[in-house]
């Protein structure tokens, strides 16, 4: 909804975060999103894998990974360790496999992404710490 000055107004706005390993499309994910744009020619960034003091007031969090590299989808460990230290333990976590469109390069299936996703929410109410380990045993 924009107001008179043109700007937009909204009635609710949440924190959302995207973690990930560097060039896993964490950027092309919210510039579709945001402004429906995609930049084939886009560049690895520095966003914020080093600047953990963006998780603090996140309601969401997606963990991308890329279809095509293993390790990517390996070190969701890691991000969800991050998540676990730095973001609210309220935090609506979901797991994004990215770049679907190189099926032909596929390195992790849709099966193991979905286990990883229900890994994550059968452990909450447990804790992140068993959903870790969790998903380390799956993917060794």
């Amino acid at each position: 909804m924009a107001s008179a000055g043109g700007e937009e107004q909204y009635d609710f706005i949440w924190k959302v975060v995207l973690v990930g390993d560097s060039g896993v499309g964490k950027t092309n994910l919210l510039s579709r999103f945001t402004r429906n744009e995609f930049n084939m020619e886009s560049k690895s960034t520095i966003g914020v894998e080093f600047a953990t003091r963006y998780y603090r007031g996140a309601v969401g969090a997606l963990v991308v990974y890329d279809i095509s590299k293993a390790s990517s989808f390996e070190n969701l460990d890691k991000w969800l360790g991050e998540l676990s230290e730095h973001a609210d333990p309220f935090c609506c976590i979901m797991i994004v496999g990215n770049k679907v469109d190189l099926k032909h390069l596929r390195a992790i299936t849709a099966d193991a992404g979905r286990e990883a996703q229900l890994l994550i929410h059968r452990n909450l109410r447990t804790g992140q710490h068993k959903c870790r380990r969790s998903i380390q045993q799956f993917v060794s």
